[in-house]
């Protein structure tokens, strides 16, 4: 018995200790090495050296990317343009942004902020500050400003001039005689005046107490004038024999002289209202003294086409396709006539243009010419080309051309020249310029 408690005894003193009731028994953690203080000092100023390094590079690269791409931005535009501004405010965090847009007077220019670039149709967000506005255009001086952006000023109109051209009188086509053997006579051009090769030329822009009008470049060339149009049911009525004509270059109204236009020059007040529209009711000689006028203001000298001029422009000179009416086969593209004007008068430069850039050349107002009006049948040899022809120089009438707002289609053909007394005022009978 003894034996056994004693066994008891020595069973619960070697038996590992129970936990209280409710005492929660978490395993024990390794600990780890234990370092000196002086070597887990050294460790974290080296981990705090490292993340510093580490930073530093981060902004290091960021500003060498920075400056790379400002250099080759600056590389890139130095040429044309300045990208300097006032940034004084725009950098300013807390700076109000407005949306900004712009206007031009030449329709397709380009505008520059900062290099950055915008057509007119845009529209750009822009904070609060001075801008450098640079504004280009084709055949136009380029332009520069600096503009001012607050809450006020969200809308910018810039003016632009174009790039002047001194216009020169081409020298007239050579005639020299060349002796066959035949011992007959044949004469012949100077291929360099009338080159078929297209060489365009700007508009020459004319003020004239504030109105302002062009002046289109036709370039020299030969056309078969009188022609008859390829066109299916037109029938352009009477018209003279067809022939070559061989012609120098000059320059003709890119619209019919307007009521403005003739205001300005004439104070004719009667003429004052609707400026816009063609003038009319005028007669060969009123033309005269308008061009006279008008010469002496601009230091220019302005005639009225001649018969050919007229045609060869109409039909597109150089550039023709050969349309039954001035810049189409189809009238109302391009015209006011008896069929769509309610014969009411319509602005200048409404319809599509010719293959020249000139409009209205068919339809609403007739146009006088300079020429006297020829008997084809007695008075002009057609068998060789005329050059530079002026008409006759002797007879009543003079020419009119391209029909009115009361013509019918088959009148308003570019072939058909119509016979007219000088001294006739019609309300659909005007005129162009031609600057010699």
């Amino acid at each position: 018995m003894k034996k056994l408690v004693v066994i008891l005894i020595l069973f619960f003193m070697l038996m590992p200790q129970a936990p209280a009731f409710g005492q929660i028994v978490r395993p024990k953690k390794e600990q780890p090495a234990q370092t000196p203080p002086s070597s887990q000092q050294s460790n974290k100023n080296t981990s705090q050296s490292t993340n510093k390094v580490t930073r530093t590079t981060t902004r290091t690269t960021q500003s060498r990317t920075r400056t790379t791409r400002t250099t080759r931005t600056r590389q890139t535009t130095t040429r044309t343009r300045h990208s300097s501004y006032n940034r004084s405010r725009a950098d300013r965090e807390d700076a109000p942004v407005y949306e900004v847009s712009f206007g031009c007077n030449v329709n397709g220019a380009v505008i520059f902020i900062d290099d950055d670039e915008y057509n007119l149709d845009d529209s750009c967000m822009l904070k609060e500050g001075s801008y450098f506005v640079e504004v280009e255009a084709e055949g136009y001086q380029d332009y520069s400003e600096t503009i001012d952006v607050d809450e006020d000023n969200t809308y910018f109109y810039f003016e632009i001039e174009e790039i002047p051209y001194e216009y020169s009188k081409p020298s007239e086509p050579q005639v020299v005689d060349i002796v066959e053997d035949n011992n007959e006579p044949e004469e012949v051009l100077d291929t360099v005046q009338l080159t078929q090769d297209i060489q365009d030329k700007p508009e020459e822009w004319v003020t004239v107490k504030g109105i302002t009008f062009a002046m289109v470049y036709v370039q020299g060339g030969t056309y078969t004038r009188f022609e008859l149009p390829k066109v299916a049911d037109l029938h352009p009525g009477s018209v003279p024999p067809a022939h070559q004509v061989k012609l120098s270059s000059y320059y003709i109204g890119k619209n019919e002289v307007t009521r403005e236009l003739w205001y300005a020059v004439m104070a004719d007040s009667v003429l004052k209202d609707h400026p816009k529209d063609p003038v009319s009711n005028v007669s060969w000689d009123d033309c005269q003294e308008f061009m006279t006028k008008l010469s002496s203001m601009t230091g220019k000298n302005f005639r009225l086409p001649t018969d050919a001029e007229w045609e060869f422009a109409a039909r597109g000179g150089v550039k023709s396709n050969g349309f039954a009416f001035s810049g189409s086969n189809d009238i109302d593209a391009v015209a006011w006539y008896s069929a769509n004007s309610d014969m009411e008068f319509h602005e200048v430069g409404l319809k599509k243009p010719n293959e020249l850039g000139i409009y209205d050349m068919t339809g609403s107002v007739w146009e006088w010419c300079s020429d006297r009006s020829w008997n084809w049948r007695e008075d002009v040899d057609t068998s060789a080309p005329l050059v530079n022809p002026t008409g006759p120089e002797t007879g009543k009438n003079r020419v009119a051309r391209g029909g009115g707002l009361l013509t019918e289609d088959e009148n308003c053909c570019v072939c058909r020249p119509d016979p007219t007394s000088p001294d006739t005022r019609s309300d659909e009978l005007g005129f162009r310029l031609v600057l010699q």
